[in-house]
């Protein structure tokens, strides 16, 4: 299977909380590396959107420098800060209300899908119950040789998904939990192969985003 292939895929298995129910929008950001038009062009029909292209700042939750990448809910003062690198917005969602906001990445030279979602909630009040919420997703129900760690910022769990919706590639997962100042940070980071992708440039690009 071609690369650029085995990235749609993983594209259309990326998860989305099910209790979220927001306004969307589907954009790409200008970077200073140029992401490969056929990669853009894949994201376009799985997601039938309009691709509009706009400054970052134009978006008042998500800021950038020319290092990093911050990712927040409208007007809070805690969010996520990522390496900016090559990574693509694919998609933001907005819960009416500005309480929740879930974005969507894509990175061609990392070969990785990164997702953020961020809510203002009781739902959960500690790293180990939102990893625990974030587990009980439909989606993750076929998890295999699931393990769980602490980086002592993020509870972790790493999971092989094995034929996810019976397509023919093979997924790693891990997943990310933090609760800061009322705020659930749940990440998702995946990666895809015809056989089983290591874990190493997950567990890698996590340790590069931070909460603050």
């Amino acid at each position: 299977m071609a690369k650029d292939s085995q990235l749609v895929v993983d594209a259309r298995l990326c998860v989305i909380p099910p209790n979220l129910k927001l306004n969307s929008r589907s954009h790409v950001m200008q970077h200073p590396r140029k992401v490969p038009m056929s990669f853009l062009t894949a994201f376009r029909h799985f997601f039938v959107v309009t691709l509009i292209f706009f400054n970052t700042a134009a978006m008042a939750d998500v800021k950038d420098t020319p290092t990093e990448r911050r990712l927040s809910i409208p007007g809070s003062v805690r969010g996520i800060v990522m390496p900016r690198e090559d990574w693509t917005l694919t998609r933001e969602q907005l819960r009416p209300g500005d309480t929740a906001v879930y974005y969507m990445f894509s990175s061609e030279r990392r070969k990785l899908f990164f997702s953020v979602y961020i809510d203002k909630t009781n739902v959960c009040q500690s790293s180990d119950t939102c990893l625990e919420t974030a587990l009980k997703n439909s989606q993750y129900k076929d998890a295999k040789e699931l393990q769980k760690s602490d980086d002592g910022q993020f509870k972790i769990a790493q999971f092989f998904i094995d034929h996810p919706q019976g397509t023919p590639i093979n997924q790693t997962n891990l997943l990310a939990s933090a609760y800061v100042d009322g705020q659930w940070f749940d990440i998702h980071i995946s990666k895809v192969g015809k056989e089983r992708p290591e874990f190493a440039p997950l567990l890698e690009f996590l340790q590069a985003v931070v909460v603050k």
